[in-house]
């Protein structure tokens, strides 16, 4: 399957956004972790968001270039032997319905999954 073209442009700070209004749609509860790689936080390499729903889920953002750090695969590790749902979300994760899928999941809410035309609309463009 190709990329989408969109998603070469998109920053991670554009995907986040995307992502925290999806969560707000389907009511989960996200939390955000600034600057993890720059000693703000006890644990370096956290992922940026935790996202809480009817289980937790860890996720790193990262432009559809960027690759996870060492520190941020070293904890994406821990998280997995512990048996925590961790992945890296790139934009073409957004475009292609893989993150409205995975958030869609652990949703209380009993909604259909988002389509191509709500996250236009997310994004602010026109359907």
């Amino acid at each position: 399957m190709s990329i989408d073209p969109r998603s070469w442009s998109m920053s991670e700070a554009a995907l986040q956004e995307s992502i925290r209004k999806m969560c707000d749609g389907l009511a989960l509860t996200v939390q955000h972790v600034e600057n993890s790689l720059q000693g703000r936080v006890w644990v370096r390499g956290w992922p940026d968001l935790e996202i809480i729903g009817t289980t937790i889920i860890y996720r790193e953002l990262k432009r559809q270039s960027g690759s996870p750090t060492a520190d941020q695969r070293r904890i994406g590790a821990i998280i997995q032997r512990a048996h925590g749902d961790w992945a890296v979300w790139r934009p073409d994760d957004l475009y292609d319905g893989t993150i409205a899928r995975q958030l869609t999941a652990i949703s209380r809410l009993s909604i259909s999954v988002f389509m191509s035309e709500d996250i236009q609309r997310i994004e602010g463009a026109a359907p």
